[in-house]
């Protein structure tokens, strides 16, 4: 296989577990307004955990479009066509918030492990930007307040445990590992261990 195609092997199988864990990790929960004669397909999913490894391990701009469209084709799948859209723009909006705040943990802590408390802020806040962009993205669609206010509860219970899987991730992730899997970098450049900076 060449050099070429082996540097998406990883981003491809990122979003085909991004899809899969989101599509078949999930608790669907009924809810009675409909789009279009359609039951509005809202579920709760451990899918954002693949957010955080995705942006660790292909950096921001490319954790974020497979964030987006693994959310995206998972949602298309499952059948919940209404938050198709949303899940694109408020889950990609999610992972680069994370590469953020990987940027500013890495330089502050090198190679050392950044403590919990930064993990921890990073990955509820990055789960805050859901339960928010899912608030008003129900307002836009739905037009109805108690359809955004019944999701907050659920996407706010999937936010915490997800913040945590996240947290963890940003805590343990092997230093050397970041951004390794990021298929524009050089096929010629290493990353610096506990840096995330590119050296020849």
């Amino acid at each position: 296989m060449r050099a070429e195609a082996k540097r998406w092997l990883v981003p491809a199988a990122l979003l085909a577990l991004t899809v899969l864990i989101t599509a078949v990790v999930r608790v669907a929960v009924p809810l009675s307004v409909t789009v279009g004669g359609r039951d509005a397909g809202v579920y709760v999913t451990l899918g954002d955990s693949c957010i955080f490894l995705a942006v660790l391990l292909c950096g921001a701009p490319w954790g974020a479009l497979i964030a987006a469209l693994g959310m995206a084709l998972a949602d298309l799948i499952v059948g919940s066509y209404s938050y198709i859209i949303g899940s694109f723009f408020i889950k990609g909006g999610m992972a680069f918030f994370i590469g953020a705040a990987v940027r500013r943990l890495v330089p502050q802590y090198g190679a050392q492990r950044p403590g919990w408390k930064g993990c921890l802020r990073a990955a509820l806040l990055a789960e805050a930007i859901m339960v928010v962009g899912y608030f008003i993205y129900d307002l836009t669609v739905f037009g109805q307040y108690m359809v955004a206010a019944y999701e907050i509860p659920l996407n706010l219970l999937q936010g915490l445990v997800c913040g945590a899987v996240g947290a963890w991730l940003l805590r343990y992730f092997p230093a050397e590992l970041r951004g390794r899997c990021n298929p524009s970098a050089r096929p010629a450049a290493a990353w610096q261990q506990g840096t995330g900076r590119r050296v020849r």
